[in-house]
């Protein structure tokens, strides 16, 4: 009898641990991948699998892949640890065909595949991230924080024109990794510095559901749009020419 509650006794603490162990490790580790019965069904439509994104990511082993992800939240965590919380990022994973986690601070580039709009620093990332993901979680500390200074800038800056200009540009975003694109716009103004020098023109599609952006002559920020070229009143212009042409422009009368 005795043998049989030692046995017991044995078997018992065994579950015990499988169950408490594995809590413990993960209490303050990083975030594990969902691979619940559930979380294999596969979004049927775009709107529920989210926001397409392309994604090059280290994984906690430094093994750098690229993936196709479809974002659908962002959230911050917090370890036992860890000076600031943890910025995580779900989604549906094409390469592990199921939905993942996957730490922020981790992506190396990230391109948005409605726009092609490339982030290549840790910044630009979650300030992106932060700003598209449903339920954003940006503030207007972090668009300054975070990689939207020059562009809150170029508001603040803007000179309107009461008639826009029908043009075509040509830009790219400012790192240049994305394929240069040729445009029909209406220019709407241009950002002009209290010195009076120009370097932004503000641009909005014709015929297109996006709504009017700056399009800088030299800009700073990473995924910002850069202006190539501007054919405008039957003229083209290009690199400094453009600042030339949005200074003398904008000091005109309407």
């Amino acid at each position: 009898m005795e043998m049989v509650f030692i046995v017991a006794g044995i078997a018992a603490v065994t579950v015990v641990g499988f169950v408490i162990l594995p809590r413990r490790a993960n209490k303050s580790g990083a975030p594990v991948e969902r691979t619940s019965a559930a979380q294999h069904t596969a979004p049927s439509s775009q709107s529920e699998k989210g926001i397409p994104l392309n994604i090059r990511y280290a994984d906690g082993d430094g093994e750098v892949t690229s993936r196709r992800i479809d974002l659908s939240e962002i959230r911050e965590e917090h370890y036992e640890g860890l000076l600031r919380p943890r910025l995580i990022m779900t989604g549906w994973c094409y390469q592990r065909r199921d939905w993942s986690e996957f730490v922020v601070a981790r992506i190396e580039l990230l391109t948005d595949l409605r726009t092609d709009e490339v982030y290549d620093t840790a910044d630009a990332i979650a300030g992106y991230l932060r700003l598209i993901a449903p339920g954003a979680m940006a503030s207007l500390a972090d668009r300054v924080s975070e990689g939207y200074r020059e562009i809150d800038r170029a508001k603040r800056d803007r000179k309107l024109i009461l008639t826009p200009l029908n043009a075509t540009i040509d830009w790219r975003f400012s790192n240049g990794t994305a394929t240069p694109k040729i445009m029909k716009v209406w220019i709407t103004g241009a950002a002009i510095r209290p010195n009076g020098q120009a370097y932004a023109v503000f641009a909005e599609p014709i015929g297109g559901a996006s709504e009017e952006r700056p399009y800088f002559t030299k800009p700073l920020g990473t995924g910002h749009r850069e202006v190539l070229a501007i054919e405008v009143e039957d003229r083209k212009y290009e690199g400094d020419a453009i600042v030339a042409w949005a200074e003398e422009r904008f000091r005109k009368p309407d």
